[in-house]
């Protein structure tokens, strides 16, 4: 009896570690795929000089992007809108809004096709620069974690094992 009510107390806590590192790289997509979708922006923009709104719809052609519930959203808003307001109706409705990107995310939708196109750029390249920065900290969390789980789940196996012998 006490061996099974061992064993259902370590399933659960790796259970409950699994679940906790599957929220934080699905997370963590997000945030990769938020930086790389506004480096494309940013890199199209200055290619083509074409219209925000023109570039958006462009990228979330890529399956990529098109896990961004709030550029897919955007795109969307667009044919009544115009490209900030579209973005950041999108935003307010996005999954992101709790997260911590979302105070770039909105800065860098408030950027295209307001001020001059150096400018735009200049700005963009910070706000990427950020982006990847948080992506990178959050994956030292995630590997950080994951050692963590791992440890725990091998200290309980032990546990376990002693608590047989």
């Amino acid at each position: 009896m006490r061996f099974l009510g061992v064993l259902c107390l370590s399933l659960s806590v790796l259970g409950f570690g699994f679940s906790q590192i599957q929220i934080m790289l699905s997370r963590q997509l997000l945030y990769s795929a938020s930086a790389a979708f506004w480096s494309e922006f940013r890199r199209l923009l200055a290619d083509t000089h074409a219209p925000p709104g023109e570039i958006l719809q462009r990228l979330i052609r890529f399956p990529r992007y098109k896990k961004l519930d709030f550029a897919v959203m955007a795109s969307r808003n667009l044919p009544e809108r115009r490209f900030q307001e579209a973005y950041h109706l999108a935003l307010e409705e996005s999954s992101v809004r709790s997260l911590e990107i979302y105070p770039l995310l909105v800065q860098a939708g408030e950027i295209p096709g307001t001020l001059s196109l150096d400018h735009q750029l200049e700005r963009l390249d910070s706000i990427v620069a950020r982006l990847e920065e948080l992506a990178q900290e959050h994956q030292r969390h995630i590997d950080s974690s994951l050692r963590l789980w791992r440890s725990l789940s091998v200290c309980g196996a032990l546990f376990v094992f002693i608590f047989l012998i």
